[in-house]
């Protein structure tokens, strides 16, 4: 499902410095979230919206300031309430199973050593 990326905090200001030809909408401040706004998702995905994905991971990021990157393997009941608490769509995928990690990140350099890390382990 195409639908528009979610954006909080500093992401906002991130996302639009990064991708300079994205729509993103103005931030709503002082949410119970702090400063929200919402990114277009690109042509490319609505175009492929009907094409079938397998979800191999699900990842539960936090961004924490100054802090080292931790990767965790969740087991899958965590995951379920996780996919509870997180995903409006989950009623739509089912209970299949399959891999989950939280991750706790300080930047994009952190990010991309994270997916080395889950493409390498299974889940718990």
């Amino acid at each position: 499902m195409a639908r528009p990326i979610s954006l909080k905090n500093r992401s906002i200001d991130l996302l639009r410095s990064r991708t300079p030809g994205a729509f993103i909408t103005d931030p709503v401040q002082d949410t119970a979230k702090g400063a929200v706004a919402h990114m277009r998702p690109s042509t490319a995905s609505v175009q492929r919206v009907l094409e079938p994905v397998p979800a191999p991971l699900v990842v539960f990021p936090r961004y924490r300031p100054g802090a080292g990157l931790e990767v965790t393997a969740l087991p899958r009941m965590e995951v379920f309430r996780g996919l509870l608490e997180n995903a409006f769509n989950y009623s739509l995928l089912g209970a299949t199973g399959f891999g989950s990690w939280r991750t706790w990140w300080n930047g994009w350099r952190d990010a991309a050593s994270a997916m080395g890390i889950w493409r390498r382990r299974s889940w718990p």
